[in-house]
């Protein structure tokens, strides 16, 4: 069986997640345009809400940043 890979969206997807998000494209279609999941962006966007509802790269950085895992 051939092990999965993992990986982090990167920084330039971060942002490509706000712009759309901002220009009202569906979590599907951010998906198609990341090739990814669509449940893998529904994630990325429900961790890093700010206080009023609203997704930002740079809060997404600044966590990866603080986070043992890392």
């Amino acid at each position: 069986m051939e092990k999965r890979k993992f990986k982090h969206f990167s920084f330039e997807d971060l942002v490509k997640i706000e712009f759309l998000l901002q220009q009202n494209k569906s979590i599907r279609f951010i998906a198609k345009q990341l090739n990814v999941a669509s449940s893998t962006v529904s994630r990325e966007i429900k961790r890093n809400l700010n206080e009023y509802g609203i997704y930002e790269a740079n809060l997404a950085i600044t966590k990866r940043r603080k986070s043992p895992w890392s």
